[in-house]
């Protein structure tokens, strides 16, 4: 017998989902925000237990790869990245975008990105219609109204929009209905998760900056992360060694690369 491990913990929540000869035979999801290293290991353990199998019998992996949390994304992928080398279990990496929503469904999903920004993709019969990206929020609804009125269903927990026109996502059946159409990657150790924003280096007036910017952060490696918290106590650090202000701006962002230019500010 084949068995299929589901996997993803990239939001709020933690889902695990065990199919079986095509069949979805265990599900099980929960908030568990910042404790999803604490769960996920008991949790698959719990599900093998009620199955009676152990974790030799799982052939693949389906989980999501993000957008979303950093710790939330390598988790599950570790797990999967371990699985494949010691089982031989084959991995199928999926957006965690696409998995809020049925490969036989047309929807929009949307996922909290913080900083009043959005993730959004747009699937449509198991094919995306735009990439993932991520979308300021005062900009969102003018960007997805045409596809709303094309009969889009909006998918996602959008409470943090003020808006109550969501529908649930159930991430185990997203994880499941795409499983059974996406072929496994050829290689799984090269899979790396989306995250945003994630960390870079510094590049001294790498976009042309006027001269008033002292140096601009490019993140565009999503192996180490950086938050803009971050960037903001560099800011902080910076200007009380130079004795001088720096503001943080952020300028072009998008999905998998977002850069902040820090303003030096004349003090009067």
């Amino acid at each position: 017998m084949s068995y299929t491990l589901l996997i993803d913990c990239s939001d709020t929540n933690l889902s695990i989902g065990v199919s079986k000869d095509s069949n979805l035979v265990y599900k099980k999801s929960f908030y568990a925000w910042q404790r999803q290293s604490e769960y996920m290991i008991p949790e698959i353990k719990l599900a093998m237990e009620t199955l009676g199998i152990n974790i030799n019998d799982i052939s693949t992996i389906a989980l999501g790869i993000g957008p979303g949390s950093y710790t939330g994304i390598r988790i599950p992928l570790t797990i999967a990245k371990t699985l494949a080398v010691i089982n031989k279990a084959k991995v199928i990496p999926l957006s965690s975008l696409q998995i809020m929503g049925n490969h036989d469904e047309k929807y929009i999903a949307l996922m909290n990105a913080r900083s009043n920004r959005s993730y959004i993709g747009i699937y449509e019969n198991g094919q995306k219609v735009i990439d993932d990206k991520i979308i300021n929020n005062d900009e969102l609804m003018d960007f997805i109204s045409p596809y709303v009125d094309k009969g889009f269903t909006l998918k996602g927990n959008l409470k943090y929009l003020n808006l109550d026109i969501g529908v649930a996502s159930d991430v185990v059946d997203g994880l499941f209905s795409y499983s059974l159409i996406t072929s496994p990657t050829e290689d799984a150790k090269a899979i790396k998760g989306v995250v945003s924003p994630p960390a870079g280096e510094v590049y001294r007036d790498m976009f042309g900056m006027l001269d008033d910017y002292d140096c601009v952060l490019t993140v565009s490696d999503p192996e180490c992360p950086i938050r803009e918290e971050d960037i903001v106590l560099f800011a902080r650090r910076k200007s009380a060694d130079t004795q001088d202000e720096y503001i943080v701006k952020r300028c072009a962002p998008s999905l998998n690369t977002c850069a902040y230019a820090l303003t030096k500010v004349n003090r009067t």
